[in-house]
This record gives C-alpha cells, structure tokens and sequence, in this order.
C-alpha cells in the first residue's frame, strides 16, 4: 500500500525542485572575502567582497586574475553556493573552500558576510530577472543567468567602495546597483550534508590584470 505524502513533505519536496547548487559572480567577477584580497583583514575576513584591486595606473578598480602556471585542470578558485528555496525566496550557502559550510548575511551594518546560520536571523534573499520580478529556479530554463539579489524584505544588493583599504563590499543600503552571474551546476538539490567543498574544476591558464 503506497503512504500518501503529508503536506510538508510535499511542500519540502517542492522546494527542493526549486534548490540549486551555482557558481556565483558579479558581473562577471570572481566573489571573494576579505581575507583571501588582503594580507591583513583585521578581523573582517568574513565580509563579502570580489576580485578586484586598486590600480595606480588607471586610478580605478580592476578585476584581478588568478595566475597559475600548471597545466590541464585544476581546481577553480571561484565561488560555489546552494541556493536553498524556501517558498520565492533563498538562504545562499557557501560550498566552496574559503568560509565553507557559511551562509551569506548581513552583520550589524547590513554588509554581507560570511555567517553561521542562525535560523530566522539568516539574511535570505530573493531572486530577481533584468526586470526586476521575483523568479526561483523554475523560471530559469538556461545554465547561465543574470539575477540581481535582493534582500528579503528589503532593498537590492548593492557594491560601494571602501576607501581604506580600497575594496569593494556589499550591502542592500548604499552602493551601485550590480547584478550577479549564476552557472547552475546541479538542479533539484537537497540539503548538502558533505563535508568537504565542492569539486569544481576548470582547464588552467594565464592571464594577466585588467589592467
């Protein structure tokens, strides 16, 4: 005799059809944290940031790119997160090496982090097309995409610059507008329970600064 489902385990089993696994850019850019940009991050490891860094030449910000001088593949350096569904909206875990295990959140100052759960108190964030309504990954028929992220119940995610050190950071507050660029690895994912990061790999090459 078939068990008929409850309604939670219904809605659980919905929700993780809209649950995802991506890697995760701004504009294009390699997301990182403090402490993997700086020698010395004074405690603010954890705070959201990309791959960017000062340039005396052009007196502006520009992407920085990693140099590796191996051959064949090798282990991406790029951010990996599970985009947890909870009805429209998501809890963003990172499932690679650097804060892994983290979810991204606003501290105190809403700037956002890398943060232990805790429950409610965990931003969550909704995702938004290039015309600003709410989709879930039901909506997204491609691999590759263009989001912007918005804070639950508040504003879109926002870069602004730091001027000492000169870094970028991320708030719903102050700031540009940005969009980020997702590359879904895997779809209909369950909670991740593995202990170690994800496996991404890519084809190794040399590339200089922008700049």
């Amino acid at each position: 005799m078939t068990r008929t489902l409850t309604i939670m385990e219904i809605i659980l089993s919905m929700e993780q059809q809209k649950s995802f696994i991506a890697r995760i850019r701004c504009d294009d850019t390699k997301m990182k944290f403090f402490d993997q940009m700086l020698p010395n991050s004074a405690g603010q490891g954890n705070i959201l940031t990309s791959a960017h860094r000062f340039s005396d030449i052009t007196g502006q910000m520009v992407r920085v790119h990693r140099r590796n001088d191996g051959t064949g593949r090798t282990r991406s350096d790029d951010m990996v997160v599970y985009f947890g569904c909870h009805g429209d909206y998501y809890n963003i875990q990172i499932r690679s090496e650097a804060w892994f295990g983290k979810y991204l959140s606003k501290n105190n100052f809403g700037v956002l982090g890398a943060f232990p759960g805790a429950g409610g108190n965990t931003t969550s964030f909704n995702l938004l097309n290039l015309d600003q309504q709410i989709i879930t990954l039901g909506d997204i028929k491609k691999n590759d995409v263009t989001v912007y992220l918005k804070a639950r119940h508040a504003g879109t995610i926002k870069r602004h610059l730091i001027d000492s050190p000169k870094m970028y950071a991320y708030s719903d507050e102050v700031g540009e507008s940005v969009t980020f660029s997702l590359k879904i690895l895997e779809r209909d994912v369950p909670y991740p329970t593995s202990s170690s990061p994800y496996p991404l790999f890519i084809e190794a090459r040399d590339q200089s600064d922008d700049d």
